[in-house]
């Protein structure tokens, strides 16, 4: 994952890399048992669309045979704050079949906080008959 990080943050000025220390990372289960999730805080966000977390779900026992047959990749963005309440996005990032990648949103208001999170994502999740 590390190196991802870092080969993502190539050709970007300094001032705009973010270091792969500055990162948390944890392997959880998202429902079934089959359904892996690689879970990363990111560092605070400070501008509008930056990540709060990124959660990739997998079909692990799939991937350990090499055929990925379950793969979606969430954010929460942070829009700022309202009253002193942060202002959340919910998104998916979903491969297209040239190749392409378009934003799915799944709307506002997610606390951003790892439990809320991870507890919506796995509703959208369940709600779309793609867990294993």
């Amino acid at each position: 994952m590390l190196r991802f990080w870092e080969a993502a943050g190539e050709g970007h000025s300094a001032k705009d890399r973010v270091a792969s220390d500055s990162l948390t990372y944890s392997m959880e289960v998202l429902g079934h048992p089959n359904s892996t999730a690689f879970f990363v805080t990111l560092p605070p966000p400070v501008k509008k669309t930056e990540a709060h977390f990124v959660l990739m779900v997998f079909d692990a026992p799939g991937l350990s045979c090499g055929t990925v047959r379950h793969l979606r990749y969430f954010v929460l963005e942070h829009y700022g704050q309202e009253n002193g309440t942060p202002k959340t996005q919910l998104g998916e990032w979903i491969a297209k079949e040239n190749g392409g990648l378009k934003f799915e949103d799944h709307g506002a208001g997610t606390s951003p906080e790892k439990e809320a999170f991870m507890a919506r994502v796995q509703q959208i999740i369940e709600a779309s008959g793609s867990q294993p």
